[in-house]
């Protein structure tokens, strides 16, 4: 793979964008309160669903399967 290769496949030039994607920044040593109020900003879930996910021990259980 050339150079503008690799730049052009992590740029996303001619790859369909996802237009449901969104970006929340999350700041190192943030806790999980101010992560949440940055979700709710960005996003369409409130900042209680989100709290309420993070601390739902089936789903991170799942994500441990997923992403061992």
């Amino acid at each position: 793979m050339t150079l503008d290769e690799i730049i052009e496949e992590l740029s996303g030039k001619g790859k369909e964008k996802n237009l449901n994607a969104t970006k929340v920044v999350i700041r190192e040593g943030e806790q999980l309160s101010d992560i949440s109020k940055e979700v709710a900003k960005s996003t369409k879930y409130s900042a209680e669903d989100f709290m309420a996910k993070v601390q739902d021990s089936g789903f991170i259980e799942l994500l441990v399967q997923k992403y061992p």
